[in-house]
């Protein structure tokens, strides 16, 4: 093991009580317990994801693995880091393939075509196959700019898990995410939105729960708790931002959300020679989350940090599966925060029916 990765693993430990020194995960070779899940979006487009099952059952905490835009979702060893995550610490995991991607493909030949985003940004391709979806669509789109609205992926992905949750069948009282790459933009603009969402419908919505505006603007009710204080921290590998999100356009959802910054921790891992991911490691965590006010700065939260593993240029899941000990720092970066959350009780009724989605051009992006 390199001295630079020990140490790291080190200054964890101190940091974190209980919290291990690095070393190589080792492979397991174990059953899977696994249940496939079919869910929509609010625009309709279906999409799969299969959830790993916590050998500790339903009251367990949930991990969301979220993929590489354009890349494929079973590209490194998610699926690796999943089973270990499931049988050896006691989550639920949830992977699933965003829009255009993998086995999420299908898409409502109508509902899908009466959003006003998806119409701006798909014309060519309603005349082409208007129940089909792939990435290559709408990767060709200026600079990316359809690209945040995969973060309504997240959402129905988590509401997906709530109606779970609902069933006794996981706990989204505390749910971690992990995501690759640029997956970090739309973590980020996800998780804005949840600070703008209760953690459970109010029964006085009987129509399909509005879209999610910037907190400023927000759809709680006063007293109502809101769905972000669930979202109990992120490892992010090889974080990069979207060159269609400008880096001011990022740090608003933050403003929108400041709970984001101040209850959500965050662990940015890349490789030492990804001098680009380095980049993104840095911007998000001390040009996002260590806010400048005026007459001086809020800090970002002690557990919220970047490092470097050492003498590789690998990138995203290509980090994990290779014996770098990456998967031996997420896991224990998610139980030393998971300590902290432990008797969570799970929120019963939760009640969403389906997602609201996300109002994008109120957090400046996929305007039309």
């Amino acid at each position: 093991m390199s001295r630079r990765l020990m140490l790291c693993g080190v200054f964890l430990a101190a940091l974190v009580p209980g919290l291990a020194p690095v070393r190589p995960a080792a492979a397991q070779a174990t059953d899977d317990n696994t249940k496939d899940v079919t869910f929509k979006t609010f625009d309709e487009v279906t999409l799969k994801g299969t959830l790993y099952k916590s050998k500790k059952g339903g009251n367990s905490p949930v991990v969301i693995l979220l993929h590489a835009f354009g890349e494929d979702p079973n590209k490194g060893d998610f699926r690796g880091l999943a089973k270990k995550l499931s049988e050896d610490h006691g989550y639920h995991v949830f992977r699933f393939d965003f829009r255009g991607h993998g086995q999420s493909k299908l898409v409502s030949s109508t509902k899908f075509w009466d959003d006003p985003i998806n119409k701006a940004y798909m014309t060519k391709l309603a005349k082409k196959q208007p129940d089909r979806l792939d990435v290559n669509d709408y990767k060709a789109v200026k600079n990316g700019a359809y690209y945040p609205r995969l973060a309504d992926d997240i959402l129905a992905a988590r509401i997906a898990l709530d109606q779970l949750n609902d069933n006794s069948e996981v706990n989204t009282s505390s749910v971690y995410l992990i995501g690759a790459k640029d997956a970090v933009t739309n973590g980020f603009l996800y998780i804005s939105a949840e600070w703008a969402r209760p953690q459970k419908l109010p029964p006085v919505m009987v129509q399909r729960f509005p879209p999610l505006p910037p907190a400023r603007q927000s759809v709680l009710s006063p007293g109502d708790p809101a769905a972000g204080q669930d979202i109990a921290g992120c490892v992010w590998l090889s974080p990069t931002r979207q060159p269609a999100v400008p880096a001011n356009v990022v740090q608003q959802w933050v403003q929108y959300a400041p709970d984001m910054r101040e209850r959500t921790p965050m662990l940015f891992l890349y490789g030492e020679k990804d001098t680009h991911a380095k980049a993104g490691a840095n911007f998000f965590r001390d040009e996002v989350l260590a806010a400048k006010v005026a007459g001086g700065s809020i800090p970002k939260l002690p557990l919220t940090r970047a490092m470097a593993i050492e003498k590789t240029d690998l990138s995203g899941a290509n980090l994990l599966g290779k014996q770098l000990a990456t998967e031996k720092l997420i896991t224990d970066y998610l139980d030393a925060l998971e300590k902290e959350r432990k008797n969570l009780i799970r929120v019963p009724n939760r009640g969403f029916a389906g997602s609201p989605g996300i109002n994008l051009p109120l957090f400046g992006v996929c305007k039309f």
